[in-house]
């Protein structure tokens, strides 16, 4: 079994996320306090950045896209 743990050390994906820092934040989707709020686009406490997972308040963010990127 020596060459399958080898396998799958050479085939692990480490390292695949980027750093918040260097990440432009192109993929954000919004998070919601409840179910009851889902789809509601006027009600979302906050978004999330699908490549580095950073968090971002509603005011941050318009139309999807950061108003001030760092």
């Amino acid at each position: 079994m020596s060459w399958l743990r080898t396998k799958m050390d050479k085939t692990a994906t480490t390292g695949n996320v980027p750093d918040a820092a260097t990440c432009d934040h192109e993929a954000l989707s919004p998070r919601w306090r409840d179910a009851a709020a889902l789809g509601e686009s006027g009600r979302p406490i906050g978004y999330v950045c699908h490549h580095c997972h950073a968090e971002f308040l509603p005011y941050a963010v318009r139309d999807g896209r950061l108003i001030e990127p760092r």
